[in-house]
């Protein structure tokens, strides 16, 4: 059988650190063309993983025909080449943010349901095991959301879509019902986020989603509170689950590649069967677009209480 095409565009430091290695592991399934116009990168990537083929831009790689296009682009390009992309009838799985901007959002779904294409924003939390089995849950009564740095100083709207966004998803794809409520943020004297607080409704309870970028560790951790105990989940790679006086803790074996654990693997797998096999979105459109949406309500509540 022959493989399907899958296009490549992008191959900056998420590219190679998340996906590249999985691609790679692919290649039997799947033919993968790379493209970026830096020639250097290009022939260096292409060595150390063997892909077979490459392009020098993104007209020559739809020249290809490919079955799907993975984006791992700088975020300002994406409207763009997204665009480009599904007017050509070629489907598209794109790093988060598909757009700091809710309405392009909206008009890049709206583009992909009219002509039956594949869109698909890369919400890799969704797929990381861990959260996965807590969304077999049922709603949480309480939910709690956060990530930490170490002294990290960007201007505090750059970091809601870039780090919280992947919060705000997480929050909504355990309660999907979670209703944004109120939020909060505070700055330094240059604009830079120091801490981030937004709250959401549950039809029982509330969720919080929090970002810290001045404490002394790096974490991420998931509190899933529901009628039958609690649930904690520290950095994607341990659970500690409570109920009464019972206390169980799971941990991946230490031989899980990182990209398993972290969700890239079986998000990227998840999508090119959907594609190649024309089956369901796995990340669902109105789901995503209601991530995004949290962020802007977030921005916009913030910038009103300026």
């Amino acid at each position: 059988m022959e493989k399907q095409t899958i296009g490549v565009v992008g191959l900056g430091g998420i590219a190679q650190k998340a996906y590249l290695p999985v691609y790679a592991t692919l290649q039997d399934q799947y033919y993968f063309v790379l493209t970026t116009r830096d020639h250097n990168k290009l022939t260096a990537l292409q060595a150390k993983y063997n892909f077979k083929a490459t392009v020098p831009d993104l007209a020559a790689l739809i020249a290809q025909q490919p079955v799907a296009v993975m984006v791992h682009t700088a975020t300002a390009s994406h409207a763009m080449i997204v665009r480009t992309l599904l007017l050509h009838d070629i489907n598209v799985f794109v790093d988060k943010p598909l757009s700091e901007n809710l309405a392009e959002v909206e008009a890049l779904y709206a583009l992909a349901e009219e002509r039956h294409l594949m869109l698909t924003v890369g919400f890799n939390r969704r797929f990381a095991p861990m959260n996965a089995n807590l969304h077999e849950l049922g709603v949480p009564n309480q939910l709690i959301v956060e990530k930490n740095r170490i002294g990290t100083y960007q201007p505090w709207k750059f970091v809601v879509y870039d780090l919280m966004l992947h919060m705000f998803d997480t929050a909504l794809f355990l309660a999907p019902t979670a209703a944004y409520a109120y939020g909060n943020v505070q700055v330094d004297a240059d604009g830079n986020l120091l801490r981030a607080t937004a709250t959401l409704a549950l039809p029982q309870g509330s969720a919080f989603v929090t970002m810290n970028m001045v404490t002394g560790y790096n974490d991420e951790h998931v509190r899933f509170n529901y009628d039958a105990g609690l649930v904690d989940i520290n950095n994607l790679t341990s659970s500690t689950w409570q109920a009464g006086t019972s206390v169980q803790v799971e941990h991946f074996p230490d031989w899980t590649p990182t990209l398993e654990v972290r969700g890239f693997a079986p998000m990227v797998k998840a999508f090119l069967v959907a594609v190649t096999e024309h089956g369901k979105n796995p990340v669902d459109p109105t789901s995503a677009i209601a991530t995004h949406r949290l962020a802007d309500q977030f921005i916009t509540d913030i910038q009103n209480k300026e």
